[in-house]
């Protein structure tokens, strides 16, 4: 159900590309199948798309509701025979799951390829995020598992979910081939669809949860075990966006095309050595270090790349595992936190190593700036389409096009646009194919945007568009007017230009290996690195060895052929390397092959760096200040994060409390004693208490004895108590509701003073509703405050319905504040209102409110431009507001309230000048 809300909620508006995914009519300026194929017989592409597509396959648009129907698969992409499992949850009764391929198809762009059936529905638990990251991971129960025929073709496939109430989303799956050898792959960048994917509250741009368990301004990491969006191509991440309409165009040429993620060109799944030409299509931001070696070493194989996109390789990040050791299931980000000790960072591996680091590829620390690879680099967002205008159009990739320097093709730039930059990075013989002028946003003002080309020493050509929209010209579907000839022939000119090209010899993925911080005298995992033979003959291996400064540091065995042995035609061997340092500092040696390819001998160049192992502690925050608080009266729990940011263990001695006041303040752990150690990059928490023993400042000092250099360490504490103003209390043991004086006739439930279920004393307040009926009580305070801490305590007979709880209001009955129980997240929510009716919101954990069950409520509400609220359940923080929440109208009405077919029982209630904090029940 939706939430309920006494006064107007606040709609969430985000800046994103406008997606019509509706069936639109398709103009299409060239519908050429097998135009730039060039082949004797057909490849798999072109038969695929010789079968009819199906009608109606995204004639829908999701609604925005994360779980009203929802999922993702165990693996982003999947070879031919393998499996993958679907975990989906939904609020309907029942759905069905029908798998499409996309594609040309005539123009209708997919194909129904078989349907799983229909499966009862199953409202999966909605994750809450981790305190320290943000991660939202899902642990689902699974609902099925799809078998991948041998026989699917390679592409982007789309499990459609349907609920029996006719909703619909979709999961987003590739297949590969593995092993093949197609002319062109074709990457779908699905590390950059998971940085923007907010499903469930956190993604690496937003904290859109109430921050009372994960309080950074955005995760910094992400998980794909987790639906994407559904306002995001109908949960299919950014696939519309761009790449779908390159994926209609290049199949209907009939371009012998192979399907891979991100993540498999990071992980060497399908090696690019394999293929003629690599694709990045449209938005492809977010790079890990083994993408970008990957990316680069098949460059200098000879391996032709377009990037048909801007933006590109702009953040660095890692993948890890998720909990379960399922490798790559976790996008790690920590972008503008990653050198900052503000949460969600620093990056564990700042200054530890850099060269993953997961920051700007262009940052010093770094400094691998993208043009050094692309030939150009992102500048700024446009607010507006801007016209491509084409220069140097004697080049051979306009030949066809009918264009002339200083040609224009309206729609071509935008959202985002690279240039060329003067860094000392850019690869020499750069040619602009086209500079087209943009009014940047964000104080750029006047530039241009880069369209180049350049040949590497290898050979192979590069291409880069400098703009995420150079897919709008060619494909008019989805509502895109822009598609034009001249664009469609440059881009063909291009790509034929990539499969004419002989293919690469012999390659070394990765080009370089970097073991990073590794204690002495101690062996790191060993690192892999494939040799591939992408001639047409036999390779013959002389010898594999290590040279350099500190060659007696690493150590290497292999797989491969020896002479006079060979290794086949398009075989592949590997070899794995370890490092063992023998001194503290930086270690570099270089793997050589000796072969009788071209190109001989081949290196990879080998770094890492020898530390001695010690531990290192890290405190945050480094003070806690609990404002005023009543006397004898425990606050709520602050918490401190302790971490071991060193290389070895960390013994913890001591944690205690010293100084002027401090037996009133308490502390209590989760940190291992001196007998057990804190491992390398772990974490404990330390929560602290305040219960003033006077009126006044009280201060100590919070010490932490450990192993780690500079220990002990200290964190002052600071407080105030003071003697509480009571404006209203009733906990119904006179046995009515007299001190409820205003009027509440309106309300058609009942409202009785009982004593089966109480909280403290023999007595509470029950109200109690029928289908469609109301009731509340409602009380005046005995003044009119700007700075209350209201605390009630509530019970729920059932959770079956959503109510609202309780309301602050003013004394015109204008709303202060409101508490609301949400049945579909079984959680409690809060509002407030601020200045010019802005409202703002704090939530209970998921799955927080049971039946039956006692809760205290606690409502923190400053009324003043420097405002601060604050909401407490069971004496334990949920989230603060810092915001402008000033009045001329403040808090003077209390209203406890049920619109819910049950009894809600309430007891306790007080509003007063300082925290009142949870009483002593039954």
């Amino acid at each position: 159900m939706k939430k309920l809300m006494s006064r107007w909620r606040p709609m969430r508006i985000i800046l994103v590309c406008l997606l019509i995914v509706a069936a639109l009519p398709v103009i299409y300026v060239t519908a050429r199948l097998v135009v730039g194929a060039r082949h004797a017989t057909q490849n798999a592409i072109q038969i695929e798309n010789s079968k009819p597509g199906t009608d109606g396959w995204n004639d829908f648009a999701s609604d925005l509701q994360y779980d009203l129907i929802s999922g993702y698969g165990s693996k982003i992409s999947v070879n031919h025979g393998d499996s993958l499992d679907l975990y989906v949850t939904t609020t309907a009764p029942s759905f069905s799951i029908d798998v499409f391929r996309t594609g040309w198809y005539g123009g209708i762009g997919a194909r129904k390829v078989t349907s799983l059936g229909s499966f009862t529905g199953v409202h999966q638990p909605m994750p809450n995020p981790d305190p320290k990251t943000g991660l939202i991971d899902c642990n689902w129960t699974k609902t099925t598992t799809l078998n991948i025929p041998s026989d699917w073709v390679t592409g982007v496939y789309l499990a459609k979910l349907t609920t029996s109430t006719n909703k619909s989303s979709f999961i987003f799956f590739v297949v590969r081939d593995d092993g093949g050898h197609e002319d062109i792959v074709f990457q779908t960048s699905v590390t950059t669809y998971q940085a923007y994917n907010t499903w469930g509250g956190t993604g690496l741009y937003n904290n859109e949860t109430n921050r009372s368990i994960f309080s950074g301004a955005h995760a910094s990491k992400v998980s794909f075990n987790r639906p994407f969006r559904p306002g995001d191509s109908n949960g299919a991440g950014h696939y519309f966006f761009w790449e779908y309409k390159f994926v209609r165009w290049a199949e209907s040429r009939g371009y012998d095309l192979t399907y891979t993620t991100d993540i498999d060109t990071a992980a060497n799944t399908n090696p690019l050595t394999n293929h003629k030409a690599f694709l990045s299509v449209g938005h492809d931001e977010y790079w890990t270090k083994s993408m970008r070696d990957n990316v680069e070493n098949a460059i200098k194989a000879g391996v032709n790349v377009g990037f048909f996109g801007a933006n590109t390789s702009y953040w660095q990040i890692r993948l890890e595992s998720d909990s379960k050791g399922v490798a790559n299931r976790i996008e790690v980000g920590y972008k503008d936190f990653a050198q900052f000790n503000t949460p969600p960072g620093p990056d564990p591996m700042f200054n530890v190593d850099n060269s993953v680091l997961t920051d700007l590829w262009r940052d010093p620390h770094i400094n691998r700036p993208e043009n050094g690879m692309a030939g150009v680099m992102y500048e700024q967002q446009v607010y507006q389409d801007y016209t491509f205008v084409a220069k140097n159009t004697s080049h051979w990739i306009y030949a066809g096009t009918g264009f002339t320097d200083g040609s224009k093709v309206p729609g071509i730039i935008g959202y985002e646009y690279d240039r060329v930059f003067d860094n000392g990075a850019t690869p020499p013989g750069l040619t602009v194919l086209g500079s087209s002028p943009v009014n940047a946003c964000c104080g750029t003002g006047n530039s241009h945007a880069d369209t180049t080309i350049y040949t590497a020493p290898s050979g192979a050509r590069v291409f880069a568009s400098g703009t995420i929209q150079w897919s709008l010209g060619l494909d008019n579907s989805q509502g895109n007017t822009y598609a034009n000839a001249g664009i469609q022939q440059m881009t063909a000119n291009l790509l034929n230009n990539f499969i004419s090209a002989a293919p690469p010899g012999v390659s070394l993925n990765p080009g370089s290996i970097n073991f990073g911080n590794q204690n002495v005298n101690t062996a790191s995992s060993p690192q892999s690195l494939t040799l591939i033979n992408n001639g047409s003959s036999a390779l013959t291996i002389n010898s594999i060895g290590i040279t350099g400064g500190s060659a007696s540091d690493f150590s290497q065995s292999n797989t491969c052929p020896i002479s006079p042995s060979t290794l086949a035609a398009h075989s592949s061997c590997t070899i794995s390397v370890t490092y063992q340092p023998s001194a503290q500092g930086n270690s570099s040696a270089t793997l050589t092959i000796n072969d009788d390819a071209s190109g001989s001998p081949h290196t990879t160049a080998l770094t890492g760096a020898g530390v001695v192992p010690a531990p290192g502690s890290s405190l945050s925050p480094t003070s806690l200040d609990f404002g005023t608080q009543n006397l004898s009266i425990a606050s709520g729990a602050k918490q401190i994060t302790l971490t071991n940011n060193g290389t070895a263990a960390l013994t913890i001695n001591n944690i205690g409390i010293s100084g002027t006041n401090a037996s009133d303040y308490t502390q209590s752990n989760s940190c291992p004693a001196s007998s057990s150690t804190l491992a390398p990059n772990a974490s404990c928490t330390i929560n602290v208490t305040f219960t003033p023993a006077g009126l006044g400042s009280r201060s100590a000092t919070l010490t932490v004895n450990d192993s780690a250099a500079g220990s002990p360490y200290a964190i002052a504490l600071t407080g105030t108590g003071v003697n509480s103003t009571i404006y209203f209390s009733d906990g119904f043991e006179g046995g009515n509701t007299s001190l409820w004086s205003l009027p509440n006739s309106d309300g058609s439930g009942s409202i009785t003073v009982e004593s089966s279920q109480v909280h403290s004393g023999t007595k509470a307040a029950a109200i109690t509703n029928g289908s469609n009926q109301y009731a509340y009580l409602y009380a005046p305070l005995s003044s009119a405050q700007a700075h209350t801490y209201t605390r009630f305590y509530v019970r729920l007979a059932s959770t079956t319905y959503g109510s609202i709880v309780a309301i602050g209001r003013n004394q015109n009955n204008g709303s202060i504040w409101e508490v609301d129980y949400d049945n579909v997240t079984h959680a409690f929510d809060i509002y407030f209102w601020g200045a010019s009716n802005q409202v703002y919101s704090i939530s209970t954990l998921n799955n927080s409110v049971n039946a039956n069950t006692w809760y205290s409520l606690e409502i923190q509400d400053f009324q003043d431009q420097a405002g601060h609220a604050q909401v407490w359940l069971n004496g334990a923080s949920q989230g603060s507001i810092d915001q402008n929440l000033s009045t001329g109208n403040p808090f003077q009405r209390i209203m406890m309230y049920s619109n819910a077919q049950t009894t809600l029982y309430f007891d306790d209630v007080q509003v007063a000048s300082n925290y009142n904090g949870p009483t002593s029940g039954e």
